[in-house]
């Protein structure tokens, strides 16, 4: 998989040290939802739908990652919230389980696919790290313990 394919993903978060809580799973719930769906959207290439729900500090950010992308394409299979850490009462990162798989430009060529069945993995690919803006949960891509915005 190239490295723009990678970028593509979800989880460009930068790996934070350290390990917080596991979420009470009624309180997981939310985050899960959302880290799903943004996946799920970016992956299908609508990414106007998934700038929606990145926090607004991060939306430029967003914006050069996504632009140019629009000849890749990923397919996932089997998503589902592997775990929800929360980091306080504003920040999480869930982990996602399922299969990317990425083809070639063209359409064509070889397929190369990345699974995660783990849910305590430490792979940033597999983790969204989410934070509370106003009463709702959004994307962001800084680490959940270090964030500054």
């Amino acid at each position: 998989m190239s490295a723009r394919s990678y970028l593509l993903l979800p989880f460009l978060a930068v790996l934070a040290v350290g390990c917080g809580q596991g979420a009470p799973q009624g309180r997981a719930d939310e985050q899960g939802r959302v880290a799903l769906k943004y996946v799920r959207q970016l992956s299908s290439g609508r990414y106007g739908e998934a700038r929606t729900l990145v926090a607004p500090t991060w939306r430029n950010e967003f914006n050069v990652i996504t632009d140019g992308l629009s000849g890749q394409k990923v397919t996932t299979s089997d998503l589902s919230v592997g775990r929800v850490v929360m980091h306080g009462s504003s920040k999480a990162r869930v982990t996602v389980l399922g299969r990317f798989c990425s083809v070639g430009t063209q359409g064509k060529g070889d397929s190369s696919c990345i699974d995660n069945a783990d849910a305590r993995t430490r792979d940033p690919r597999f983790q969204v790290e989410l934070v509370r803006v106003g009463n709702a949960w959004r994307v962001t891509f800084n680490s959940p313990l270090t964030a500054s915005r």
